[in-house]
C-alpha cells in the first residue's frame, strides 16, 4: 500500500467542515430503548435480556462528552451542534445516586451547550423494598434534582420509566414532575405511583399533582396509575394521540379515563392496552361521545392479564361512542367470544369506518356479521393466519368469500383491498404458488367483491408478498 493511502482517511476527517462533522456525530449517538430497567431488578434471565442496564444509560449520556474530548476540532464541532446535547438520560436508582453530583454537573453542561432547543428528558426510577427507608436529603441528590427541575422548563419530550411515591415532595422524581413544562409536546409515563411493599394502587394526597402545565401536549402515553396525578383534565385540550396502558397490577381507572376522553376535543387516535377499564366506582358511567376520534387500537394481551374474553367486563367500553371512527384495530381478538363481536359491532361507524384490522382471527363466520353496518369499508386486514397447506389456504379463501356473500351485503360492494399479514404457511411458498393458488380458487366467487383490486398475502418473518389477483 502506498504511504499516502494511509493518510487519506485522516485528511478527509481534517478537511470535513464543522457542521458536517457535527451532523455525523448526531447520527453516531446510540439511543436508549424505551423498555429500560435497571439490571438489579428481580426478573427471570429471559426477561432481563429485554432491559438495558444502568451502566448503559450512563454510557449514553457520556457519549457527547467523550466525542468532545478527542481533539480540539471535534470539540468545536460538538459545541457548535446543539442537537448533540438535546437528550438527558438519568437513572435515579441505587449506585447511580452515588454519582449524583457528577450527574448534576452533566445536566448543567447540557443546558449550557444545547442552546435554546427543546430537550428530550428520560428518567428511570424504579423502587425496591430496599429503597423503602432511603433518605433523599443528600446534598448531591438535591443538586441533581434542582438541575433537572431547570431542565424541565425546556423539556419538549419527556419519558418517565419507573415508580413515583404518592408523597411527591419526598421523592426526587416526584419533585421533578411537579414543575411547569411550558414546551412539553410529547410525554410517555410508564410505571405509576407505588409504595414499596404494597400491591394495591396507593391513594394520592389531594394536593398531589404532576405536570401542571401541559397545554401544548400533543402526544400522551400513560399508564393507568399515572393518570390520577393530573388534577386538571382540561389541560389535555390539545392532545391528538393518546396511549392508555394497563400493566399487570394496575389497570385503567374508568372514571379517570372517561374524564380524559371527554376533555380532549382534538383527540384523533386512541391506543388502549386493555379494553376492560377498572371499575373504580359503583356509579354507572355516563355515555361519552368521542366525536373527533378517527382511529382506535385495542391491545388485549390475555396472557399478561390472565383473563379470557368471557371474563372481561366491557360495559364501560360500550358507553364510549365514536361516531366518526375510520380505522379499527383489535389485537388478540376471539371471534368465538360474543363480547368481542359485540365490541367490534359497537365500534363500527356506518358512514365513516373504512379500514378494519383484526389480529389472531381463526375463522370468518364470527366477525363478518359484526361488520354488517360498515357500509363504507374499503380495506380489511387479517393478521396471524396459520395454514397447514396451500389447499387449506384455498379452502379458507372460498369460505371467506362465501361468508362475505352471506353476511357482507352492506360492505362487500365497497371493499377494495384484502390483506393477510404475517400469515404462517407450514409448507414453503414457491414463486409459482401464487399462480397455482389463483387457479385453484378460480371457481370461488370473487365477484362477491366487484371493486376488489388487491388480495395480498404477506408471509410472517419475510417481506415477500403475493397478490392473488395479479
Amino acid at each position: 500500500m502506498h504511504p499516502d493511502d494511509a493518510e487519506k482517511p485522516r485528511r478527509l476527517i481534517q478537511n470535513t467542515t464543522i457542521d458536517i462533522l457535527g451532523e455525523i456525530f448526531v447520527h453516531c449517538l446510540a439511543d436508549v430503548p424505551p423498555n429500560c430497567h435497571p439490571d438489579d431488578f428481580n426478573l427471570p434471565q429471559h426477561d432481563k435480556e429485554c432491559w438495558i442496564s444502568e451502566a448503559q444509560i450512563t454510557l449514553r449520556q457520556q457519549q457527547p462528552f467523550r466525542l468532545a474530548a478527542v481533539c480540539s476540532s471535534w470539540r468545536a464541532a460538538c459545541l457548535a451542534t446543539p442537537r448533540m446535547w438535546q437528550t438527558i438520560d438519568i437513572c435515579l436508582n441505587g449506585t447511580a445516586l452515588i454519582r449524583a453530583g457528577a450527574a448534576a454537573t452533566m445536566v448543567q453542561d447540557v443546558l449550557r451547550y444545547s442552546g435554546a432547543i427543546p430537550l428530550r428528558i428520560r428518567v428511570f426510577h424504579w423502587l425496591y423494598s430496599t429503597d423503602r427507608d432511603r433518605q433523599w436529603d443528600d446534598p448531591q441528590v438535591e443538586l441533581l434534582v434542582v438541575a433537572l427541575q431547570a431542565a424541565m422548563a425546556r423539556c419538549g419530550t419527556l419519558m418517565v420509566s419507573g415508580h413515583v411515591s404518592p408523597q411527591l415532595d419526598l421523592d426526587p422524581l416526584g419533585r421533578i414532575l411537579r414543575v411547569n413544562t411550558p414546551q412539553l409536546h410529547a410525554a410517555s409515563l410508564c410505571g405509576g405511583f407505588w409504595v414499596c411493599g404494597v400491591d394495591e394502587r396507593p391513594p394520592l394526597p389531594p394536593e398531589a399533582c404532576i405536570l401542571p402545565d401541559v397545554n401544548r401536549l400533543r402526544l400522551l402515553e400513560i399508564d393507568g396509575s399515572f393518570l390520577s396525578g393530573f388534577r386538571d383534565m382540561a389541560s389535555f385540550v390539545n392532545v391528538q394521540k393518546a396511549v392508555l396502558k394497563a400493566n399487570t397490577w394496575v389497570g385503567i381507572d374508568r372514571d379517570l379515563a372517561f374524564r380524559f376522553l371527554s376533555t380532549a376535543p382534538r383527540l384523533t387516535t386512541i391506543i388502549m392496552d386493555n379494553p376492560c377499564l377498572d371499575q373504580a366506582s359503583t356509579t354507572a358511567p355516563q355515555s361519552t361521545s368521542c366525536v373527533s376520534v378517527t382511529k382506535i387500537k385495542l391491545n388485549m394481551d390475555r396472557s399478561a392479564h390472565n383473563r379470557s374474553w368471557t371474563e372481561l367486563d366491557l360495559s364501560s367500553m360500550l358507553q364510549l361512542s365514536f361516531p366518526r371512527l375510520e380505522t379499527i384495530e383489535l389485537r388478540d381478538c376471539d371471534e368465538s367470544a360474543p363480547k368481542c363481536i359485540t365490541l367490534l359491532r359497537h365500534l363500527v361507524s356506518p358512514n365513516h369506518t373504512t379500514n378494519v384490522v383484526l389480529h389472531a382471527v381463526c375463522s370468518t363466520v364470527g366477525f363478518l356479521p359484526a361488520l354488517e353496518q360498515a357500509r363504507k369499508l374499503r380495506s380489511l386486514t387479517l393478521i396471524g393466519q396459520i395454514f397447514e397447506s396451500r389447499d387449506q389456504f384455498a379452502d379458507w379463501c372460498g369460505g371467506f368469500l362465501l361468508s362475505a356473500q352471506n353476511y357482507g351485503a352492506r360492505w362487500r360492494h365497497e371493499l377494495e383491498e384484502l390483506f393477510l399479514r404475517d400469515a404462517v404457511f407450514n409448507t414453503p411458498w414457491s414463486e409459482h404458488d401464487g399462480a397455482r393458488l389463483a387457479h385453484s380458487i378460480a371457481d370461488t366467487p370473487f365477484s362477491v367483491f366487484p371493486h376488489l383490486k388487491r388480495f395480498e398475502v404477506v408471509e410472517k418473518g419475510t417481506l415477500t408478498s403475493h397478490n392473488i389477483l395479479s
